[in-house]
């Protein structure tokens, strides 16, 4: 019997170790030959352990931010840090939330009464309870695009100067059970329900649900919104009476492109998530541009936050926002003039907007530019006409038209 040695090279060192880590592999041992041969229905990489990375960083998900949601739509250089995020179970924290309420911040509070009992809403619920027979302004959009701007009906006349012959979104005449169905049907096209269903009259602290909605969804609106607790934020952080409530539904990654209101507000979120980003106002000559006061859209922003163009808008490179997550249960304040850009995470999303009064708070500094601006575009625009509303502004902003210029022209 003759006794054979093999010398095991580095290589074959590697493949035997590699073949005990692994079950892709097995050795054969038949006739002591020593081979380590792979399987042949099994790659080399097949059922190896994977090491899985998420996307979200450990403050994002304390944020309530998750990899099941849609990826954010604007750009991820916008995002410089988290809205605020306030509870109710410390009181020095209820405190700094009422502060920078006051202070014209944004905030956002967790887990409020505020809508809790309403988190059994859905499309179904809604349908019943809003009736069959009134009709809705409903918001649609291509699915490509899955984007939701309001078009000011008033101001887009034909024949006008900044007249929009074909909106990105078009508006539609339906009951709320007909929106619930092409919302759950409907593939080529996406739509929104954005609706003041209360309404304020007088001095009155609640609201009044418009006439023709159901009894027991007034009912419902009274009685399960609770109403104490905003009264009592209302007096903390000095906001005015209520003025109107608006209803929000959407489905998953539907987006309300970046848009600014004049007065204050607070979104409960009632089912869903939302994702906002929140750009200051000072940012509105800053890199925001935002569209004529007499244009359709106004109070939009005329860059796309999605895709922004920088050649065209180079200031807008500068432009940084906050961003927070909703979630059913939380409160969020809007303050007057910031731009808010707004994507639903879910399936279905229902939300409550709170339009606020100005209170005993004095505005921001900050919102004086984009406040005064359009004061003067409207003055000037009654006086000369919309299409010299331009051309008097960059006088005005190149500093070539001055008190003393006038007077020395009346003398």
């Amino acid at each position: 019997m003759v006794v054979t040695s093999k010398i095991v090279t580095p290589q074959d060192q590697t493949q035997i170790s590699f073949a005990h880590a692994s079950s892709s592999f097995c050795v054969a041992t038949k006739r002591g030959k020593g081979k380590v041969l792979s399987r042949r229905s099994a790659s080399q990489d097949q059922n190896l352990p994977v090491l899985h990375l998420t996307s979200s960083g450990q403050e994002d998900i304390d944020q309530g931010e998750s990899d099941r949601y849609p990826r954010p739509r604007f750009a991820s250089r916008l995002k410089s840090a988290w809205v605020a995020c306030k509870g109710l179970d410390e009181v020095a924290s209820l405190h700094q939330a009422h502060a920078l309420m006051r202070a014209g911040s944004p905030v956002k509070l967790k887990k409020t009464p505020l809508v809790v009992k309403l988190c059994q809403w859905s499309l179904d619920h809604l349908s019943k309870q809003m009736g069959q027979e009134a009709s809705w302004e409903v918001l649609c959009s291509l699915q490509k695009h899955n984007a939701f701007i309001d078009t000011a009906t008033g101001k887009n006349i034909f024949g006008s100067y900044y007249h929009v012959r074909e909106p990105q979104t078009q508006k539609l005449l339906m009951t709320f059970g007909e929106y619930a169905q092409c919302a759950k049907q409907w593939t080529s096209k996406k739509v929104m329900f954005k609706n003041t269903i209360m309404k304020a009259n007088g001095q009155q602290q609640i609201p009044s649900p418009l006439p023709h909605l159901a009894s027991d969804f007034k009912q419902e609106l009274h009685d399960h919104i609770s109403w104490e607790w905003l009264q009592a934020l209302q007096k903390l952080a000095r906001f005015g009476s209520v003025g109107t409530v608006s209803l929000q539904s959407a489905g998953c990654d539907a987006l309300c492109p970046a848009q600014y209101q004049t007065h204050e507000r607070l979104l409960a979120q009632v089912t869903g998530s939302q994702r906002l980003l929140l750009i200051p106002a000072d940012c509105a000559f800053n890199g925001m541009y935002p569209y004529p006061v007499h244009h359709p859209y106004d109070g939009y922003t005329m860059v796309d936050l999605e895709h922004p163009d920088l050649a065209q808008w180079p200031k807008n490179a500068d432009v940084k926002g906050l961003c927070c997550i909703l979630k059913p249960g939380d409160v969020v304040y809007l303050p007057a003039y910031w731009f808010v850009h707004a994507q639903h995470l879910e399936e279905s999303n229902i939300s409550l907007l709170f339009h606020m009064g100005a209170g005993m708070r004095a505005r921001p500094a900050a919102c004086a530019p984009l406040q005064l601006s359009r004061h003067l575009e409207a003055r000037v625009a009654d006086l000369e006409g919309v299409s010299n509303v331009r051309h008097w502004l960059r006088l005005i902003g190149q500093a070539t038209l001055t008190l003393g210029s006038c007077i020395a022209w009346l003398l």
